[in-house]
């Protein structure tokens, strides 16, 4: 059974079993860095390497600390520098140095020039506690403080070329219940009061740079692991986030922040499930020189959810797909920009899709070689058998618009992406409320020329027809042996 990309499951475990490898015999520091390397060696092309030194009793240094990952397209080799492993009584306590510089070396296949990357990595106080009660392996990791800073990139001083790329965390708390040895469930909760990443370039012939700066405010992440699914839970009460430069002297500078949002996500090895909600957001475009000098954009609330098998069948699958935005404002200054007349409505817009149907899917998703070959020729991966449109609604300038209906394919899953894309039955009704109010709020705003305002509604007399209630459209959209026909009138 498939969960994830082979090597992806190979990184992610490997780097995360220092943390959170569960211990079958007694609790030692012997036995914690001897099950760590069997771990390793259990994955293939994974080897743990170290310099240990007992330094009394049953304590252990780690010194000169290697993780190698090799693959057929690949070498990776991380210097994790040291740690020590201490008996506490019936705990073993992992403890760090202050800082350690890690060393990474990425050789590519076909003798191609390695890439090493360096930097500095600051973990004051950091500790983490392994104990065991019954069945259960329990981890206690807390760091006060979390700091990486990028030195060099192929022996090219960061600094010197006026770049940087840092990562910060602070007050990190993880707890880790591990019981994959009995009936394969694992479970991990983790909290961050402030996680930030920066990155700054300066190209000096140019006389261009930019920086970038994410802060993220109250982190909370969970996951949970049986043999059968994997879930993750992803919670943060705020997220700000900065892009500004400078190219050729003219400056420009985006600002976003977010209140508190979340995700999750579910994986069971053929299918997976994504979920995610947020709160207001904003974004602010400053640019020197522009008509406008500030732009903003707002919205209340949003939403995004997916159900989609990454996995081959010999029948079609369900999936389903939804977006939705809400609240949306311009600030004045765009609105100045486009209808200095106020002519157009300003009420908050909104956008909202919901969909799903069933998809035959061809190539296995996870796998990145089957997934590029599907691509280069020309064809999707998968091949959609039918859809239902539940919900397609959009208010914007004082109108609305609803469409519903479903629709139905029958292209061969080889077909370009063109051909699977054409229906070959189905209906779509659609709904306009307040388009003719609209369209002449549009003319007044000089939006539309006066010249070209017959045309456009004699094309709106073609495609839609009134409908019962106050400026109310409507349209029947069918696809058919015949070809495509709008309110009985075919079109192709």
């Amino acid at each position: 059974m498939r969960r994830l990309p082979k090597f992806l499951i190979k990184l992610s475990l490997t780097v995360l079993f220092l943390a959170a490898y569960p211990l079958y015999a007694q609790i030692t520091p012997a036995q914690v860095w001897q099950d760590w390397q069997n771990r390793a060696a259990a994955e293939e092309g994974v080897t743990l390497l170290g310099n240990v030194a007992q330094t009394g009793g049953q304590d252990l240094d780690v010194r000169n600390l290697v993780l190698r990952f090799e693959q057929p397209q690949f070498v990776l080799t991380l210097d994790l520098g040291q740690m020590a492993l201490r008996q506490a009584g019936e705990e073993v306590l992992l403890t760090l140095s202050d800082q350690d510089q890690l060393t990474l070396r990425l050789t590519p296949e076909e003798g191609a020039p390695p890439t090493t990357i360096e930097g500095v990595f600051q973990h004051p106080n950091f500790s983490q506690k392994i104990s065991r009660k019954g069945g259960e392996t329990l981890y206690l990791t807390t760091a006060p403080e979390l700091d990486f800073d990028l030195l060099s990139i192929n022996d090219m001083d960061v600094a010197a070329l006026a770049g940087r790329l840092a990562f910060k965390a602070r007050d990190l708390t993880a707890t880790h219940l591990d019981n994959s040895h009995n009936n394969g469930a694992q479970s991990t909760f983790l909290s961050i009061s402030d996680l930030a990443v920066a990155a700054k370039l300066t190209v000096f012939e140019s006389q261009s740079h930019m920086n970038y700066l994410v802060n993220m405010t109250d982190v909370i992440g969970t996951t949970n692991q049986t043999q059968e699914q994997q879930d993750w839970q992803f919670n943060l009460s705020g997220v700000q986030s900065q892009f500004e430069g400078i190219d050729q002297g003219q400056s420009f500078q985006m600002k976003t922040s977010s209140d508190a949002g979340s995700m999750s996500l579910r994986s069971d090895g053929r299918n997976l499930w994504i979920l995610g909600e947020n709160g207001p957001q904003e974004t602010t475009i400053t640019l020197e020189g522009m008509p406008f000098a500030v732009a903003t954009y707002r919205a209340d609330r949003s939403n995004f959810n997916l159900n989609w098998p990454f996995t081959p069948a010999p029948t079609p699958q369900e999936f389903a797909l939804g977006l939705g935005i809400q609240g949306i404002t311009l600030s004045p200054e765009l609105w100045e920009l486009v209808d200095p007349k106020m002519s157009l409505p300003r009420d908050p817009m909104g956008v909202n899709i919901d969909f799903g149907g069933h998809v035959l899917v061809t190539s296995d998703l996870s796998d990145s070689v089957a997934r590029d070959a599907s691509l280069q020729s020309q064809a999707l991966p998968f091949a959609l058998r039918d859809i239902e449109l539940r919900d397609l609604s959009i208010a914007a300038l004082g109108a609305t618009a609803t469409a519903s209906g479903s629709l139905s394919f029958d292209a061969d899953p080889s077909a370009e992406i063109a051909v699977q894309t054409v229906p070959k039955e189905g209906v779509i009704t659609a709904d306009f409320y307040g388009v003719n109010a609209m369209f002449d709020a549009l003319l007044a705003a000089q939006l539309i020329p006066q010249d070209g305002e017959m045309g456009l509604r004699m094309m709106m007399g073609l495609f839609l027809r009134p409908a019962a209630g106050d400026d109310h459209l409507t349209a029947n959209v069918d696809f058919g042996n015949r070809g495509l026909a709008i309110n009985g009138m075919q079109i192709k």
